[in-house]
Formats: C-alpha cells, sequence, structure tokens
C-alpha cells in the first residue's frame, strides 16, 4: 500500500490533541486528531471510479474488500453518500474518521467519501466554516485550518491493527442498522468464521426444517450466544434477535443471512443476485440446511460453484422479461451474450449447474431441498468411495444430481429416499455434536503444566520421606 501511504503523508497537515474512542464491544483505542488535506486519507471504495474498490485497499483471501460494507454493489449507501456530500457540514464531525498510520479509513467510510465528493464539488464550506470557528476541541487552530482548501479531521490510531474483516466490523459495528438486507447477509458471509459456521450448520443439521430449530427455543439460544461470543452480534443486537426466549422474525433473518452469506463467501453477487429475485430466496431459504451441507462436501462433490452459476442464470432470465417463476431457465444459457456472438450467457456443457438453475426458478419450493437432501446423502458415500445406488459404481456429482431430479416424478421413491437422507443427516449431526462434547470436555479435563509440575513433586517428596 506505498501509493496509499505516500498520499497520506502529502495530505498530513497537523496534530492535535490526544483522545481515546471506546468501540460498541468495549474496546478502548487511544490515538490523536489529525487535521488534513481532503482526499489524503483513503476510503474502501472510490467514488471517482465507479465505487470500484479503491487500489491497495487490503482484502480477503477471496480478493473482496476487508470493509464489511460493500459500496461498489450497495446503490442505496451510494445514494446516501452523495446526499451528505452535497451539503457536507459539522455532522461529519459528531463522531471522528478513524484511520490508521497508513491512512487506510477504519471507520467513516462513508463520510470519507463524502467528504472527499464534497471537496471536488465545493460543498463543503458549512464544515469548513465551523471547523474554522471550533478548532480548539481538536486541538487545532483556526490559522491552521485556514492554511489547507479543504480540511478534514481525523482520529489517527497509534497502533495500527490487522486489517481484516473482523476487524473493519468491530469499529463499525453500529453500521449495521443501516445496511439493507442483501447486504447484511454479504457482511456475515465476510465476518463468520468458518468454525462458528460449522457449529450453526451441525446444530440446524438436527433438524428436519429450519422452522423446527427455530420452535428449539435452547438451540436458537444457544446459537445467538455463540454468535455474540464470537463477536460477530453485539449484547444491543442480541436482544433484538430474541422474541421473549423464542428467536424474533428478525432473529431467524440474521441467523439465514449468516448462512446465506457464508454459504456464498466466495459469490457474494450471488447472495445479492438471491435477493432480487424474490421466489429463488424462498426455494434457498427452504432448502438452506441442504444448501450448507452440499457446499461442505469437499471439492469433488460440493455444489457452491454450480450453485453459485445457476443463481447468476436464474437473475439474468428473470431480468431479461422473457422468463417467468416456473419456467425452465435453462434454456436461457443458450443464448448470446452482447459482448461475443461465440460466447453463451451460462456454460451448455455444465449439466449440474442446468439442472440447478431449473430448480432454482420451480414453482414448488421444496423441489429443490428434496433433490440436494437426497443428493447429499449419496454424494457423501461417493465421496468416501462406496459405490452408488443407482449403478453399483462412484458416480460423479453431476451423474448422480441427474439420477435424482429424473425420479422427481416418482412421489412414494422420492419420499422414501428423502427420508433416509435427513435422517442420516440428524444423526451424523447427532455424533459431531457428541463428539465435539467429548472433546470440549477431554480438553477441560486434562491437568494443567501446574497440577502436573505439583504432582511430580509430591511424588518426589513422597519418595525422599
Amino acid at each position: 500500500m506505498k501509493q496509499i501511504r505516500e498520499r497520506y503523508r502529502r495530505g498530513f497537515g497537523y496534530n492535535g490533541l490526544t483522545n481515546e474512542l471506546t468501540l460498541a464491544d468495549g474496546t478502548r483505542i487511544r490515538g490523536a486528531y489529525k487535521l488534513i488535506e481532503a482526499g489524503s486519507a483513503t476510503a474502501s471504495h472510490d467514488p471517482f471510479r465507479g465505487w470500484q474498490k479503491s487500489e491497495e485497499f487490503p482484502t480477503d483471501q477471496n480478493g473482496q474488500t476487508v470493509n464489511d460494507r460493500d459500496y461498489e454493489h450497495d446503490r442505496e449507501a451510494q445514494q446516501v453518500t452523495e446526499r451528505i456530500a452535497e451539503h457536507y457540514d459539522q455532522r461529519a464531525l459528531q463522531t471522528p474518521v478513524v484511520v490508521t498510520r497508513d491512512g487506510i479509513v477504519l471507520s467513516g467510510n462513508g463520510r470519507t467519501m463524502a467528504g472527499d465528493l464534497a471537496a471536488q464539488w465545493d460543498t463543503d464550506t458549512d464544515y469548513v466554516d465551523y471547523l474554522e470557528k471550533y478548532p480548539e476541541q481538536f486541538g487545532f487552530t483556526m490559522a491552521w485550518v485556514k492554511t489547507l482548501r479543504h480540511p478534514r479531521v481525523v482520529f489517527e490510531v497509534f497502533q495500527t491493527p490487522p486489517y481484516t474483516t473482523e476487524t473493519f466490523a468491530r469499529f463499525n459495528a453500529q453500521e449495521m442498522k443501516s445496511m439493507s438486507k442483501t447486504e447484511q447477509a454479504v457482511k456475515m458471509g465476510k465476518l463468520v468464521k468458518d468454525e462458528l459456521f460449522n457449529r450453526v450448520c451441525r446444530t440446524i443439521n438436527q433438524y428436519d426444517t429450519l422452522g423446527e430449530f427455530y420452535g428449539d427455543a435452547r438451540a436458537a439460544l444457544d446459537v445467538v450466544k455463540d454468535m455474540v461470543s464470537e463477536g460477530v452480534l453485539s449484547q444491543v443486537q442480541m436482544a433484538e434477535m430474541m422474541d421473549g426466549d423464542r428467536l424474533s422474525d428478525a432473529g431467524q433473518e440474521v441467523i439465514e443471512n449468516l448462512l446465506i452469506g457464508k454459504a456464498f463467501e466466495r459469490n457474494p453477487d450471488a447472495v445479492r443476485q438471491t435477493t432480487s429475485v424474490r421466489s429463488m430466496r424462498k426455494i434457498i431459504i427452504t432448502a438452506l440446511a441442504e444448501v450448507v451441507n452440499s457446499i461442505c462436501l469437499g471439492p469433488d462433490y460440493s455444489l457452491e460453484q454450480e450453485m453459485a452459476k445457476a443463481i447468476r442464470l436464474v437473475y439474468l432470465a428473470r431480468r431479461s422479461g422473457g422468463y417467468h417463476e416456473g419456467d425452465r431457465v435453462s434454456g436461457f444459457a443458450r443464448q448470446m451474450t452482447m459482448f461475443s456472438d461465440e460466447q453463451t450467457v451460462a456454460d451448455m456443457t455444465d449439466g449440474a449447474m442446468l439442472l440447478v438453475s431449473d430448480l432454482l426458478n420451480d414453482k414448488r419450493s421444496t423441489r429443490m431441498k428434496k433433490v440436494l437432501a437426497i443428493y447429499n446423502h449419496h454424494a457423501q458415500a461417493s465421496a468416501s468411495g462406496q459405490v452408488d445406488m443407482f449403478t453399483g459404481g462412484v458416480k460423479t456429482k453431476a451423474e448422480i444430481l441427474a439420477d435424482v431430479y429424473q425420479l422427481l416424478g416418482c412421489d412414494a421413491e422420492i419420499r422414501d429416499l428423502m427420508g433416509t437422507a435427513v435422517r442420516a443427516r440428524k444423526e451424523a449431526a447427532k455424533q459431531a455434536a457428541r463428539a465435539a462434547v467429548v472433546q470440549q470436555h477431554t480438553e477441560q479435563a486434562e491437568p494443567s503444566f501446574a497440577e502436573r509440575l505439583r504432582e511430580a513433586l509430591l511424588q518426589q517428596f513422597k519418595q525422599a520421606a
């Protein structure tokens, strides 16, 4: 981030007062106010380049910005930022923009971008006038403020934290309420660690449906507490998750956002496209436990990429106006793109993706769940080298999925197969949960080094006596 650092140092003006901020989770952060020229600090996105990710701004392992709010795709957030820029005043000073010594904005990305736009539009007169009147509260003088054309106040932290999604979420915990449901789901995908995701899935997999899980107040509360202890939710947000001793509607939505966002962590556009097609989101929510299980099958049998591509195909087909709920959208994949006469909308050779796309656009919202439940059960067997139920051999994921899809008309058979698959999933989840408890007790029961040392010394004293 050489360019980011150089830009920040060039625009640095004056040192102000030392202060201490308290984050939503109670963490105290020490730093000092700095007076800089607008455009010196670097926000996560660049409003002058179509809201693309800022060059050199830290990214995660999937190439996504570590800022838990994605301005590049969140049109609502862009509009809010532009409205603030149109009349940039002292309200932008009420909560300081927080930056690192590198010039990376940790908190206040929207206000930073609005301030940069206001500097270009020359709409920051009220901000500058206020700062000239009351510079002492930050440790500056009016003369200092007047030396800069578009002065901005930031709070620079003394210790630079790691540039991770977890760090940005801690600094921006209060902004969750202002996010759309879609962006909340994308944020969850970035924020939730694999271990927490696996624990939540293990708990949910012990029930036939998400509805049954929601109905078990104790299990739901345990999941919420786990999310709080991992820093995904604050104590304040926990209260909003519960309605008495049960999950509230808002709480259920957060759980679903967590699962969808994490399931498609590597494909955030799939999360956004799912939300934009209401019927498709309903199908995914209905089949959510099986969607998650499919993604956890491993590289040879996971349907993660196929589902992400299928979501995109449904999204494009429905947006084209030529396809409606219930239509077989797989045929839309044959259409040529507007950019090339040789490139089709989707890969016509990807049988698994085409099958899933038709399931995602089916009016019967349970068909996706049925197919995935049976597919997951037998794909897991194939992944371990067991013979396939249909031919006695080990099949690929596309072959297993096609065979299951063909059974959809056989209601009695599909019902029996699904029952077997669900029972196996629940039993496996229960066994995994018991194993986790046993492991935890074993680790807790293991004597500490101090205890082992004391026992050894006692034995020596006994022998000496």
